[in-house]
């Protein structure tokens, strides 16, 4: 973890080929596990069948991931993004965050996060160009700018700082100090995860905040397919595979709102566009706890139409918005299935050194 307590910084290298994005794993007080997909691409030339080692806190694993040309992606023995749960549950994983780092032969390397949750977990989703940022276009243009060179990441600094919403940073810190979780959710393409990671380490810094830790979820594609792809389908799609996350037929929903589709584990969602709240509603999160930006920075309370100035007008209410939530603790019992797994460990809170697409990757 960063200091401050937000993300870790990282640097890249203009050779990378590889580009992940974060994982949720969710665990279940009976030991039931399941995890979302290990979306891993090559974006640099025809890349044959090689194979990827997956190395978890610095520990050597026996994950292997497969190149699929045709799919372009990689994939586990049989095509699958996710490992099968025997194999999870060998891994050296700790509560919270743990750093993931995919090799393949020529030595090219990416990195993302490895999230190890509750099933108890209360999950907040925030949206991250508008949303975090004023504007889609230059909150964007931040992130492709801040890793290309040193003018262009001075020009990115300039409109970090004019370009986000004020208090964003205080705002969702203050619920993350409430015991939810964030994730930020992004429409952007997978080979723009490491300079998003970059730019969401740099909020907040003018004004000595940052924001609080999450795994980031972006598309699984490169720029191209990405723009064919409306924003809600993808959204919605995400999230309906996070909540499955949440539940299995061994166990119930441990308190969670429920619909016909099973439990709720999202709490609240920030977002810019109305397409955000098609899909916060269709994930089942009630409508006063969706928050919708606009680019004059008001924030407006979906289900009543209450209107405040930004985040700062918004930090009054949450008190009584976000009600603090008892932590689900690394030691509780759904966690000891690890802990054999983890004794030699390194700590996966301090800093990581790079996340970028090169060596770092989400």
């Amino acid at each position: 973890m960063h200091p401050s307590g937000g993300y870790a910084a990282s640097h890249r290298s203009p050779k990378a080929e590889l580009h992940a994005t974060d994982v949720v794993t969710v665990v279940q007080p009976s030991g039931h596990v399941a995890c979302s997909s290990f979306n891993v691409v090559n974006n640099n030339g025809v890349l044959g069948a090689v194979r990827a080692s997956v190395e978890i806190n610095g520990c050597a694993t026996e994950l292997v991931m497969i190149h699929d040309q045709q799919a372009g992606c990689f994939v586990f023995p049989g095509g699958s993004l996710q490992p099968e749960q025997h194999v999870l549950l060998s891994l050296p994983l700790v509560r919270g965050r743990n750093r993931l780092e995919f090799f393949i032969d020529a030595g090219t390397s990416a990195c993302a996060d490895l999230w190890l949750w509750s099933a108890r977990d209360r999950i907040v989703v925030v949206d991250v160009d508008g949303t975090i940022t004023k504007s889609d276009v230059l909150g964007l243009a931040t992130s492709f700018f801040s890793n290309l060179n040193p003018w262009t990441k001075n020009v990115a600094k300039t409109l970090n700082k004019d370009y986000t919403h004020d208090g964003v940073a205080e705002a969702l810190t203050f619920i993350s100090r409430c015991n939810y979780q964030m994730l930020y959710l992004t429409a952007r393409p997978i080979t723009l995860a490491g300079q998003t990671r970059e730019f969401l380490l740099s909020v907040g810094k003018s004004q000595n905040a940052s924001l609080p830790e999450g795994p980031i979820i972006t598309q699984p594609h490169g720029t191209i397919k990405s723009l064919q792809v409306k924003h809600e389908v993808f959204k919605i799609e995400v999230l309906s595979k996070i909540q499955e996350l949440f539940y299995s037929s061994a166990d119930s929903t441990h308190g969670l709102p429920s619909t016909e589709s099973g439990p709720v584990p999202f709490a609240a969602g920030f977002g810019n566009h109305e397409t955000d709240v098609m899909a916060y509603t269709s994930a089942g999160i009630s409508a006063t706890h969706i928050f919708v930006l606009d680019t004059t920075s008001d924030l407006r309370i979906h289900g009543c139409g209450t209107k405040v100035k930004s985040y700062t007008g918004l930090m009054p209410h949450l008190p009584a918005l976000f009600q603090p939530l008892r932590p689900a603790d690394a030691g509780d019992s759904e966690f000891q299935c690890w802990a054999r797994n983890s004794d030699e460990v390194p700590n996966p809170t301090a800093p990581l050194g790079d996340t970028g697409s090169a060596s770092r990757q989400p």
